[in-house]
């Protein structure tokens, strides 16, 4: 009965900590945090890297509320967003950089973090930061752009995509 309540224990704390992980960033964070990202490209599946992103559902509760989202336009385009339409496009994304970065023979785990760029824009009323992560494989520059958008909790992760090589 013991190992029971342990074992029940243990999983719940897992659990809590796996939900903790997807956390909300500042901006001077969100370099590195996409950074940790990228490196586990290699390791990773899609449904993997589906929960490092916002999902859908807390996309939807952004999108009802007033003060985050100003424009009703963008909170009914939010409200109307599918599944099939949210996964497809982070997917798209996610597959188009790794097919990108294997044509340059990229290995993730062996990159370097050099910078991050980025600026913060309003953007049919909702607050989102654009910036360009840069890194180095062997000797050579490389960057990716990534999206956040301001959630109530702080920015969260909505993209990667856009690799290039300088």
């Amino acid at each position: 009965m013991r190992n029971n309540i342990q074992k029940y224990l243990l999983a719940i704390a897992f659990i809590l900590f796996s939900l903790t992980s997807i956390k909300a960033v500042e901006p001077q964070e969100m370099g590195k945090h996409s950074f940790k990202i990228l490196k586990n490209f290699n390791k990773w599946d899609t449904q993997t890297y589906l929960k490092q992103i916002m999902s859908l559902e807390e996309f939807h509760q952004l999108g009802k509320n007033n003060q985050l989202v100003k424009e009703e336009r963008s909170r009914n385009k939010i409200q109307s967003l599918t599944e099939k339409k949210w996964h497809g496009e982070i997917i798209d994304n996610y597959m188009e950089v790794r097919k990108d970065a294997a044509r340059k023979g990229i290995e993730w785990r062996k990159i370097k973090y050099l910078d991050f760029i980025y600026s913060i824009e309003g953007d049919d009323g909702i607050t989102i930061c654009k910036g360009e992560l840069f890194f180095k494989y062997k000797e050579r520059a490389f960057s990716v752009e990534v999206g956040y958008i301001l959630a109530e909790d702080g920015y969260r992760l909505v993209q990667i995509d856009d690799f290039d090589y300088n």
